[in-house]
């Protein structure tokens, strides 16, 4: 749908409210500037902005900006394999979307041709076909959209080779803390993994954001903890569980000594 159908469709009120999505969604911005709020990242959006949002994520609408542009959502079931209506690698679809970044800045062609692709399945996906040959058809424009995001993101990568060291640490970090960081609690399981020192890689995390890698491994941590307690029934023995650690007692320290607070306190002020 278009930015404006979702303003028609959607009282303000409910746009105001934090959503913790069940589904694959895509923001792309033709026009206009505005906060879109996904978990605790806010991303300053403008003309040729694309966001990517997954399965589980909690988002929040920024109502008091007007913007056009268009927004695809799209359960993970449609990714499932066709009854021999297509014969593209549907493995190739998993791989292409987990590969997409969560926040992507279109130039001005790349823009055209992602919003005319958008527009395009827009208009499939009310044509008046069997289920069966729409969903392939859609499928694959999915597919190639894909395909296109992830060569202009691989164009940006080459620029990115070019960039200081410090910085290309720190981003390589910063995308293997979001795979590990259930896993992974401590620094050297990504020095590891990024062949490099503790020190270097804390070195880089420090002059990208200002904190060191140890602390920024934490506030991912928090950061999924006070949404699964904010968000989700879970208990918080399961939260605990989740996010990998060893026992619930400890996780509820690592919450107090980062919230000052215990998770069930967290909770209850909601």
């Amino acid at each position: 749908m278009t930015a404006a159908e979702l303003r028609r469709r959607v009282p303000s009120e409910i746009l105001r409210t934090p959503e913790r999505i069940g589904f694959h969604m895509f923001i792309c911005v033709t026009d206009g500037d505005f906060q879109h709020r996904v978990d605790a990242d806010v991303f300053a959006c403008g003309t040729g902005s694309f966001l990517t949002l997954r399965p589980g994520q909690v988002q929040l609408y920024d109502a008091n900006h007007p913007w056009q542009g268009w927004i695809m959502m799209f359960r993970p079931q449609f990714l499932l394999p066709d009854k021999g209506y297509t014969s593209i690698d549907d493995r190739a679809v998993f791989r292409n979307l987990e590969a997409m970044p969560t926040f992507l800045n279109l130039q001005a062609a790349e823009l055209l041709a992602v919003s005319e692709t958008m527009n395009r399945m827009f208009q499939d996906a009310y044509a008046p076909n069997l289920r069966e040959e729409r969903h392939a058809l859609l499928k694959m424009e999915l597919q190639a959209l894909l395909v296109r995001l992830n060569l202009i993101q691989r164009g940006q990568d080459l620029l990115r080779a070019n960039l200081s060291g410090d910085l290309r640490r720190f981003i390589d970090f910063r995308e293997a803390v979001e795979v590990h960081y259930k896993r992974w609690h401590g620094l050297r399981d990504y020095a590891l993994l990024l062949k490099c020192s503790e020190k270097s890689l804390s070195r880089a995390t420090q002059a990208m954001v200002g904190i060191g890698g140890k602390a920024f491994i934490k506030q991912r941590l928090i950061a999924e903890a006070k949404r699964l307690l904010q968000h989700t029934a879970m208990t918080v023995a399961q939260v605990s569980d989740d996010l990998g650690f060893d026992e619930p007692t400890n996780f509820g320290k690592f919450f107090l000594q980062m919230e000052h607070l215990t998770p069930s306190a967290f909770r209850g002020r909601i």
